[in-house]
């Protein structure tokens, strides 16, 4: 969290009820720009447009990544849009095996397609061919604009009852959360037993969201405006995905500070702490920028912005909302006491391009050598270690999390784990050892596992000699090049371990 690309094509055609999409040309984005429906004469029913997704997968067991995980069966609840797509909070689909959907009230069950998955989004969209299934499904109306603090309807598909329950909840707030920076609902209030992945809020007839994640009474929705963009941008080929400005700041609120940096009483100003080197921002801002405004939109000195219907927002979500990557957004700086006009190109930076990917690669997700199983540090790895993982991981593997994920760049691509030692006759004496940052195998600095494979294929002097990241237990561990290519077979046949290594397929 080693990237998997795809093709991925869609066609959508534009039913007049649904959300507007863009045009084929795509303008250079100078501020958010949100379309709104077209309202069809007599307002539809939501629960028309609210299907039931049953979904069977299998997760991979990061502990021991060559053998079958944990077989599971979730149900999400799903909107049906424009063209004949579904839409729903795409996490629950992560290592999916099959797909089926059904209306609320009926038994029939048909087949659905992963058209579009986007990890770093958290969104989905599936595709049915059947026709049979959307007679009588009409395409949900998607709010133009966020709620505010306001009652609000959640409905949540039930399988075994092939219905769609309605509960309350309440929006408290919003904020960005994600890896997007999407702008999020708050919803307080709410009976966290009959809500969860994929809910839909409902205000007024309209779809204001779909739930991300819920507990202790709380729940937090991806906004509909959000769901318009990603709609009409998923129906035009290639799919760019979302964009972040990738840096973050400090707040500005002490006048000495201020003063010493040249801000007037109307400056507002969001001083630029870190500039991380994969994202947008890298090139245009630098450390010790103040960031005026985005677009036409100020900054103010809390960092945050006023929108017109989620209140005061942090400013990183205007490089997110509305924009995606290849669009050019205009922001002011004050640089060493200079007000200067800049532009940031936004880019893609995927998740799994951090140091330490909150999910884990998609694909080359391990590797095993002379005994020796590799991973890359992943918050997916971590959680191996189980419910309290923060506390109970060795400090040496949670470090680079807390401190360094963000700080990848062309050269430190990730963290290489020796994770865990298979006992074949080449790893006598290296039992115990397990969870250590690997620094070189061969003389040579490692990376990724590619980089790991490479440096195996040119051993030295008939050895192979992996050493490890300063202060930790083990200095380096020493392999004979004959007895590990013994112990590949071996291990090859009493495991059943891929010669490569292949991790889990993420829906695309």
């Amino acid at each position: 969290m080693t990237r998997a690309s795809s093709a991925r094509i869609l066609v959508a055609a534009v039913i007049a009820q649904g959300c507007v999409h863009r045009e084929a040309q795509r303008p250079v984005a100078t501020q958010p720009v949100w379309t709104a429906p077209v309202r069809a004469p007599s307002e539809p029913d939501p629960s028309r447009s609210v299907v039931i997704v049953q979904v069977d997968g299998v997760d991979v067991d990061w502990s021991a990544p060559w053998g079958s995980g944990k077989p599971w069966t979730r149900t999400l609840t799903g909107i049906a849009v424009d063209g004949g797509k579904i839409l729903v909070s795409g996490w629950g689909l992560r290592n999916h095996r099959h797909v089926e959907i059904q209306k609320a009230g009926s038994i029939a069950r048909a087949t659905a397609k992963v058209a579009l998955f986007d990890a770093d989004a958290g969104l989905a969209e599936l595709t049915v061919e059947d026709p049979a299934f959307w007679q009588g499904v009409s395409p949900a109306v998607l709010s133009a604009v966020l709620p505010g603090q306001r009652a609000v309807k959640l409905l949540h598909a039930v399988a075994e009852g092939m219905r769609v329950d309605v509960s309350g909840g309440v929006v408290t707030r919003f904020e960005p959360s994600g890896r997007c920076e999407f702008v999020h609902m708050k919803i307080s209030q709410v009976d966290t037993q009959h809500v969860s992945v994929s809910d839909v809020v409902v205000v007024d007839g309209e779809v204001a969201g779909l739930v991300t994640n819920a507990a202790n009474g709380e729940a937090y929705a991806v906004g509909s405006r959000t769901l318009i963009d990603f709609a009409n941008e998923a129906a035009h080929a290639p799919y760019r995905g979302c964009a972040t400005a990738d840096f973050v700041g400090q707040k500005l609120s002490n006048p000495v500070l201020r003063g010493s940096l040249g801000l007037g009483p109307g400056d507002g100003g969001w001083l630029v702490s870190e500039v991380w080197p994969l994202g947008s921002a890298s090139g245009a801002l630098e450390r010790g920028d103040v960031l005026l405004s985005v677009g036409d939109t100020k900054v103010d000195s809390d960092g945050t912005y006023a929108d017109p219907s989620a209140g005061r927002i942090a400013c990183p979500a205007l490089f997110s909302q509305g924009h995606h990557p290849g669009d050019v957004v205009p922001v002011q700086v004050l640089r060493h006491g200079e007000r200067k006009a800049l532009s940031v190109q936004l880019k893609r930076w995927p998740g799994d391009q951090t140091l330490v990917p909150w999910y884990a690669p998609e694909s080359n997700g391990y590797a095993v050598r002379g005994g020796l199983v590799f991973q890359r540090l992943s918050h997916e790895y971590l959680l191996t270690f189980g419910k309290d993982w923060e506390s109970k991981a060795p400090p040496r593997v949670l470090e680079p999390y807390e401190l360094e994920r963000w700080a990848s760049s062309a050269e430190r691509q990730g963290i290489i784990v020796l994770t865990g030692v298979l006992p074949v006759a080449a790893t006598l004496g290296y039992e115990h050892i397990a969870n250590l940052v690997v620094d070189r195998v061969n003389g040579v600095p490692v990376w990724s596992l590619d980089e790991l494979r490479a440096a195996f294929a040119h051993p030295t002097g008939g050895y192979h000699v992996v050493t490890f990241a300063p202060g930790q237990s083990v200095q380096r561990i020493v392999l004979d090049v004959q007895e590990a290519k013994a112990a590949d077979a071996s291990v090859r046949a009493k495991y059943h371990v891929e010669e490569e290594g292949v991790g889990p397929a993420t829906p695309q």
